[in-house]
């Protein structure tokens, strides 16, 4: 059973993420999301700094999967974060959070 744990901490967002080989997104509908290799493509791949001034300026939280090799995560408000990690229910409803990056081209 994962261990999901809850941050506001950027530094420990970064860690995470790159831990994990992902990296930040911008979901089409203008939220942020973290993008891992394999998931299908919905949002564009952005730099830390505008994830992170859009994280911290939104006072957002990300839920995270703090197994090894865990990659399960939410970005949103707090109680919705908090929600995610303590509500296994909540997370089918909640599972538009996986928002990756666009493929990379062929050669690359």
């Amino acid at each position: 059973m994962p261990t999901l744990r809850v941050t506001q901490g950027i530094a420990a967002v970064r860690r995470w993420v790159d831990s994990r080989g992902g990296w930040p997104c911008r979901r089409l509908d203008g939220g942020l999301a973290v993008g891992f290799h394999g998931d299908i493509c919905r949002g564009v791949q952005i730099g830390w700094d505008e994830f992170e001034v859009n994280f911290c300026a939104g006072r957002l939280a990300l839920a995270y999967d703090d197994t090894p090799a865990g990659v399960r995560c939410f970005i949103g408000r707090p109680p919705e974060a908090r929600r995610f990690a303590a509500d296994p229910a909540s997370r089918t409803e909640l599972a538009h959070f996986q928002v990756p990056a666009p493929a990379r081209a062929a050669g690359r």
